[in-house]
């Protein structure tokens, strides 16, 4: 895939228009975050967008709330963001069905429709509905990377970070090739071997 466009010229045009951003009505750019408190890695790294983000002059208001609010807030439609993570351990994304289909309750950008509100949402519902039940996985590959494409053309989310793993393996184990996902090493559990012990 394309890397997402970024508009190189942005910090320069605000250092220009005196280092504010605004909408076209002229007012400043501020929005609300909501962010699990005490889930500390979240909400350092919101703190650090917060502060990246205040120097191209957007402001950002952090609101740190338990879970089961956001979630409230969430099925409302009551926010303006959500900084928060979604840990999928399925390697096979027809076992994620909840999340791309636009009837799936994670489907968090406009969950449970009872029909895709977007021409672009039922294009996923139908590459998605092909990819789980091709039996060939060329193809299949094919129409997740069209879904793929499609999620970024209209990004309903905004990646920031993407996780630091550290796995610790015994010099006997052999023919280990983590994964950045869960599960890092099992995934490929029929490779592993484990070498004699020394005598």
């Amino acid at each position: 895939m394309r890397p997402m466009r970024s508009d190189a010229d942005l910090p320069s045009t605000l250092t220009r228009s005196g280092g504010r951003s605004g909408y076209s009505s002229g007012a400043p750019v501020r929005f609300s975050v909501l962010v699990q408190k005490d889930a500390t890695i979240r909400e350092r790294t919101v703190s650090l967008l917060q502060e990246q983000l205040r120097r191209l002059g957007i402001a950002i208001d952090v609101v740190g709330m338990d879970l089961g609010s956001i979630t409230k807030r969430w099925m409302m439609g009551d926010y303006d963001s959500i900084f928060h993570g979604f840990q999928v351990s399925a390697t096979d994304p027809a076992m994620t069905l909840d999340f791309w289909l636009s009837s799936g309750s994670i489907h968090f950008w406009n969950p449970g429709q009872a029909s895709p509100a977007t021409p672009w949402e039922a294009s996923i519902d139908d590459l998605m509905r092909k990819q789980a039940t091709s039996t060939d996985m060329a193809e299949r590959q094919r129409l997740f990377i069209e879904v793929q494409r499609v999620f970024a053309e209209h990004v309903p989310a905004l990646y920031f970070v993407a996780p630091k793993v550290t796995i610790a393996l015994a010099p006997r184990v052999m023919n280990a090739a983590p994964a950045p996902q869960v599960p890092q090493l099992l995934w490929s559990a029929d490779t592993l071997a484990v070498s004699a012990p020394n005598r």
